[in-house]
């Protein structure tokens, strides 16, 4: 949320739509863990009817990287054509992929039938 909220970011922060989500925890962290978090613009593309930019983090320890994503916003809007930005840029021309050797994964997929439903009260 830093670098959505930056003063030097180019894009208002109340038009991002959060539309992927790709989180990869390469081992348990601990409580009291320290080491350095790191986020990057990984690229962006222009599309027909707006961009998105991708957000790449990861918590590294040392040489170690526990823990890492790839976030995926999306801007409404016109930015031109993909030959005038993006990968004329430099900007990467799709998602970085977060490379998993391991066996061990999950995936949640929200079905749009219950996301309202409260399932826990408050009290």
């Amino acid at each position: 949320m830093t670098i959505l909220t930056h003063p030097l970011w180019p894009l208002p922060i109340w038009g991002a739509l959060q539309v992927r989500n790709r989180l990869l925890m390469r081992r348990l962290l601990e409580a009291g863990d320290t080491g350095d978090l790191i986020a990057r613009v990984a690229g962006w593309r222009v599309l027909e009817k707006g961009i998105e930019v991708d957000l790449h983090t990861q918590f590294q320890q040392g040489d170690d990287c526990a823990w890492e994503s790839v976030v995926t916003f999306y801007y409404r809007g016109r930015f031109g054509s993909p030959t005038q930005h993006g990968t004329g840029l430099g900007a990467a021309p799709i998602s970085p992929v977060i490379d998993d050797h391991s066996t061990n994964t999950e995936e949640w997929c929200i079905n749009g039938s219950d996301r309202w439903s409260l399932r826990y009260p408050y009290w």
